[in-house]
C-alpha cells in the first residue's frame, strides 16, 4: 500500500488524535482542519470515509501535517539510528515471509534480543503494517479490541461486531500483522489470532519470549490448531561482542568501536538492548549529539546503567 493509501492515512490520523487526548493535548478535529488550510467538515467526511473530493490530495496534506507534529513533539529529543545488527535482520526476514506468503510465523526471542527493533524498523519501512501489544491480562474481546483500535475501527461492542470490523478491514489485503509479547497470550487469545488469521487471509508474526515457542508445540487439541498454523518459527541469533562492536560503530562512528566495547562490564554488553541504552545515555550526556559523545561520556553512562 502506498504511505498516502486514504485506509492507512485514515488508521494514522485516528490513532494520532487518540495519542494526543490519551497525552494530556488534545487536538481537535477543528485543529487538524485549520493545520491544513481546510474545512472541520472536509476532516469529518473523510474520517467517516465520505468525503468526495481531492481524495489523494487530502491524504497529502494529512499525512504533512502528522509528520509535522510528531516531529514537533520529538524536537530536541534523541534518537539512536536503526543498526542492521544481525539479530534484527533476521526479525525483518521473518515479517517479510510473512507478510509475501500471507502465512503465519513466529520469532522467538530472549528479552532486549532486537526483536523491537525488527518491529520499529519494519513498521516504518512498510506503513500498512498492524501492530498490537497485548498485556497478559488479555482474554479474547481485549486482543479483537486492540486489533480494532490499531486498524482505526470503533472498538466498542460485542466479540461479533468486533471480528466483523476486522474481517471488513483486514480481509482480502497484503497486509501484516505483528504480535509483539504473543507469550502473555492464554490458548483462547491466541485462538482468536488463529481465527483473524483463517478469516482474512493476512500475514501474522506472533513476537515472543521461549515460553511462546512452549505453547506453540501443540501439546493440546485447542494449541495443534494455531500449532499446524506458524509454518516458519525462528529464534534470533546469540548476541555476541561482533554484534555490539557493528551496533556501536554505525551509531557512534567517530569512535573505535572495540575501545568502547572494551569500557563495557560483560552484564552491559549482553543484548542490544543494554548497548542502546549506554549509546543513548552517552548522547544525552553529550547534549543530544551523537557526533559530540566521547569516551567519557560513554564511561560515564556506563556508571548510570550498571
Amino acid at each position: 500500500m502506498s504511505l498516502h493509501d486514504p485506509k492507512l492515512v485514515r488508521e494514522r490520523l485516528v490513532k494520532f488524535l487518540r495519542a494526543a487526548k490519551e497525552s494530556g493535548h488534545e487536538i481537535k478535529q477543528s485543529h487538524v482542519a485549520r493545520g491544513i488550510g481546510l474545512s472541520p467538515t472536509v476532516i469529518s467526511a473523510f474520517l467517516s470515509d465520505d468525503y468526495k473530493g481531492d481524495l489523494q490530495g487530502l491524504c497529502k496534506r494529512l499525512t504533512a501535517y502528522i509528520e509535522e507534529q510528531e516531529a514537533k513533539a520529538r524536537a530536541g529529543a534523541l534518537v539512536l539510528p536503526f543498526v542492521d545488527i544481525r539479530q534484527a535482520k533476521v526479525g525483518i526476514q521473518c515479517f517479510e515471509m510473512a507478510q509475501a506468503n500471507h502465512s503465519m510465523v513466529a520469532v522467538i526471542s530472549v528479552s532486549g534480543y532486537g526483536k523491537t527493533i525488527a518491529i520499529d524498523q519494519y513498521s516504518k519501512l512498510h506503513p500498512s503494517t498492524v501492530l498490537i501489544k497485548p498485556w497478559v491480562t488479555h482474554g479474547p474481546s481485549a486482543v479483537l479490541q486492540d486489533l480494532c483500535e490499531a486498524i482505526g475501527e470503533n472498538d466498542k461492542g460485542l466479540v461479533r461486531g468486533l471480528a466483523k470490523r476486522i474481517v471488513y478491514k483486514l480481509g482480502g489485503t497484503d497486509r501484516l500483522l505483528i504480535v509483539d509479547d504473543a507469550h502473555d497470550l492464554g490458548p483462547k487469545a491466541l485462538q482468536v489470532l488463529r481465527n483473524v488469521y483463517d478469516a482474512t487471509g493476512i500475514g501474522i508474526a506472533l513476537c515472543g519470549n521461549q515460553s511462546l515457542e512452549t505453547k506453540l508445540v501443540g501439546t493440546t487439541p485447542e494449541m495443534e490448531q494455531i500449532a499446524r498454523r506458524v509454518i516458519y518459527r525462528r529464534r534470533l541469533p546469540q548476541f555476541v561482542d561482533a554484534d555490539a562492536k557493528h551496533q556501536i560503530g554505525k551509531t557512534l562512528p567517530h569512535l573505535d568501536a572495540a575501545e568502547v566495547l572494551g569500557l563495557f562490564h560483560p552484564k552491559a554488553k549482553q543484548s542490544p538492548a543494554w548497548v542502546g541504552k549506554v549509546l543513548y545515555l552517552s548522547g544525552k550526556l553529550a547534549d543530544n549529539d551523537l557526533a559530540q559523545v566521547t569516551m567519557e561520556h560513554i564511561e560515564d553512562a556506563l556508571k548510570m546503567v550498571v
